[in-house]
């Protein structure tokens, strides 16, 4: 799935938003709003919070952890499958495995993290002047649609698309 972040300056205008892509089949577990005024939230009946840190709409942690399991699985089958694998000898094979694994992980953890603070300090600037974040988690097939539709939207302004994996939208 992807996830794209758009901004708008009102509440009215997320609601319009918000009924034009529940319209095109996205559900209240795939759209949601950050707002730093959380009564007008509850007002206009939206799915969303006061606070991006509550959240995990941005937690690229979880997939640096799920990369650096991959990035270390892709090796270990290389060597099992092009060497005589020894289970003679499991302590060579878990060391070789630990040291890729922890490679693996501070350098995903690092681009991650990086990713994580520009995205929030992007967020927190737009959520400073009161205007309001709307996530939706579309399927590939679908993103296309939505894409369009919201570029129709004069209140709707993309900002950024990512990936779901590891952070699904609060319930």
């Amino acid at each position: 799935m992807k996830r794209l972040f758009y901004f708008t300056k009102s509440f009215e205008d997320a609601e319009a938003i918000s009924n034009e892509v529940h319209d095109l089949g996205i559900d209240d577990h795939h759209f949601y709003v950050v707002s730093r005024n959380e009564k007008e939230i509850k007002t206009h009946k939206l799915h969303g919070s006061k606070s991006l840190e509550n959240t995990q709409i941005i937690a690229t942690q979880k997939r640096a952890n799920i990369s650096a399991v991959v990035l270390t699985l892709i090796p270990m089958v290389f060597i099992a499958l092009t060497t005589k694998f020894h289970l003679q000898q499991p302590l060579v094979y878990l060391v070789i495995a630990l040291l890729i694994f922890v490679g693996a992980r501070v350098v995903t953890g690092l681009a991650c993290a990086s990713f994580d603070d520009y995205f929030r300090g992007v967020f927190d600037d737009h959520l400073e002047r009161g205007e309001i974040l709307i996530v939706i988690d579309v399927e590939r097939s679908q993103s296309k649609i939505i894409e369009d539709q919201l570029n129709k939207h004069p209140a709707a302004s993309f900002i950024a698309e990512g990936s779901n994996v590891g952070s699904p939208i609060p319930t």
